[in-house]
């Protein structure tokens, strides 16, 4: 199972790291050399910024994760959808401690996941990344231009958030970002987010902020049943 402990990863695991999950043949993972497409680099700081929704206290109330994991009595679980070279997940997790379990998703897998303490990584396919997950099991799922690449197809963002929304635990949270580029046909991917939000029983709401210069749209998933 492609999963990396981050700062743990044995010898022998290291070899599949820097590499592409680009298919699968007859039960068997085909391995490519990774693009590395994503931003690589991100800081925690950054993100914060991006979604203050969920990572900043609001009107004197804790921030979306303190308060579920004080409502649980356990730690959030949080997932990174496109998670880079692992450092925000591992700022994160420094940041919360043990109010938060951490795991970073990507098809591209970094060799500085085995220097990422306090993270997991699930290295795999966007096709295969929900039998990872438990069905009510995901607190967060937040995606920094992660998922905008999936508004390119049409259908293709509101395909795969339909199949994440179950994976949230109700209350959960589906946080992510939107350019100005990939919202060329802008109503018609938000008619497809809503149209698959609402069959998963699931609310929307958004917000646009500005980003060094740049519009991004801010979409926020709310699972309700």
């Amino acid at each position: 199972m492609p999963v990396f402990r981050g700062g743990k990863i044995p010898q022998k695991k290291r070899g599949l790291l820097g590499k592409e999950i680009s298919r699968y043949w007859k039960g068997k993972r085909q391995y490519g050399e990774a693009e590395n497409w994503c931003v690589k680099n991100t800081p925690f700081k950054k993100i914060k910024g991006i979604f203050p929704a969920i990572f900043m206290p609001v009107n004197g109330k804790p921030s979306f994760i303190e308060e579920t994991a004080q409502a649980k009595g356990k730690p959030a679980v949080v997932l990174d959808w496109g998670c880079e070279n692992g450092r925000t997940g591992k700022e994160l997790a420094r940041e919360y401690g043990d109010k938060v379990r951490v795991y970073g998703y990507s098809k591209d897998s970094y060799p500085s996941w085995a220097k990422a303490g306090g993270v997991k990584f699930i290295h795999a396919t966007k096709e295969d990344l929900p039998r990872y997950l438990k069905n009510g099991s995901v607190d967060l799922i937040y995606s920094y231009f992660g998922l905008d690449h999936l508004s390119e197809k049409e259908g293709g963002l509101a395909q795969h958030l339909q199949q994440l929304v179950p994976k949230l635990s109700v209350g959960g949270k589906i946080a992510l970002n939107l350019t100005d580029i990939s919202l060329s046909l802008n109503e018609r991917i938000m008619d497809e987010i809503q149209g698959a939000v609402v069959q998963s029983g699931a609310v929307m709401e958004r917000e646009n902020i500005v980003s060094q210069g740049s519009v991004l749209h801010i979409v926020y998933i709310t699972r309700k049943k």
